[in-house]
């Protein structure tokens, strides 16, 4: 693991993962035995951003409401995706 290491709150999505696009994946989560999406709103996406040192957002940014979220979701199930199917590829996944 990195000594970039960050913490969570209870109620903040985790940074667990050696590279941000992981931690990205990670910010749909098991909490208490439910999945849990911690984007619930542009800002929360923003936030999560700027806590995985990744500053490329803008806050003089224009965008309709929700479309920040929506973008974010979208890429994070592609990106899930990604890592799924190298994970086949390569063997990772064990098939029962």
């Amino acid at each position: 693991m990195s000594s970039l290491v960050q913490t969570h709150s209870r109620s903040g999505p985790w940074y667990l993962a050696d590279h941000a696009a992981l931690d990205f994946i990670n910010t749909v989560a098991q909490v208490d035995g439910q999945p849990h999406d911690f984007f619930q709103t542009d800002d929360d996406v923003k936030t999560w951003f700027t806590q995985a040192g990744l500053n490329g957002l803008s806050d003089s940014t224009e965008y309709e409401s929700g479309a920040l979220l929506q973008e974010a979701r979208q890429l994070r199930e592609t990106i899930r995706r990604l890592v799924l199917h190298k994970k086949m590829v390569s063997g990772f996944i064990l098939k029962s």
